[in-house]
């Protein structure tokens, strides 16, 4: 299953919400992390989504810190 959100996807990953990518961070996040180089490019870019097997985004996610909650 893919899941699409304003020109950013991940494979594998459950049908995504308004602007959530579907992996528990919003797609502008991925984007911008992607012009910052601290996100992997993408698997494929047919039709120009961008798309990132689940893998892929896992290992992303896996560096990434948690956000506090005070």
């Amino acid at each position: 299953m893919t899941s699409a959100c304003a020109g950013v996807a991940v494979v594998s990953a459950p049908p995504a919400a308004s602007k959530d990518a579907g992996i528990g961070i919003k797609a502008g996040t991925i984007r911008a992390d992607l012009t910052r180089n601290r996100w992997p490019e993408p698997n494929d870019t047919d039709h120009g989504v961008n798309r990132w097997r689940g893998t892929t985004a896992t290992k992303a996610l896996e560096g990434r810190r948690g956000y506090r909650q005070h």
